[in-house]
């Protein structure tokens, strides 16, 4: 499986990247290789149905910087790189686009 990055996923990725450095990308690159081994390790994002398959992975040593992703038709999709403190689930309508049809 690839990782394939929302639109505006990639976009919150390069602007905590410019403004953390190249660490956090790193960081993200990092956790993105692990769920990718393990895709269902992940723990279902909270407060979403389960059926949806939001997953969660927590960005080490960035507090309150999360990943969130899902696996649709075999496709690995990072979803959100997700601020927890900024605007709770802004990301949501995203999920949307991700289904077919």
């Amino acid at each position: 499986m690839e990782p394939r990055f929302h639109p505006d996923a990639l976009v919150e990725l390069e602007q905590e990247g410019a403004e953390r450095g190249e660490p956090f990308v790193t960081a993200v690159e990092q956790v993105v290789a692990k769920a990718l081994e393990t895709p269902g390790a992940g723990a279902l994002w909270p407060s979403l149905p389960p059926d949806l398959g939001v997953r969660r992975r927590d960005i080490p040593r960035y507090k309150y910087m999360s990943l969130a992703y899902t696996v649709i038709d075999d496709l690995f999709w990072i979803v959100a790189v997700v601020h927890e403190r900024r605007q709770p689930g802004y990301w949501l309508q995203r999920l949307d686009s991700l289904h077919p049809g």
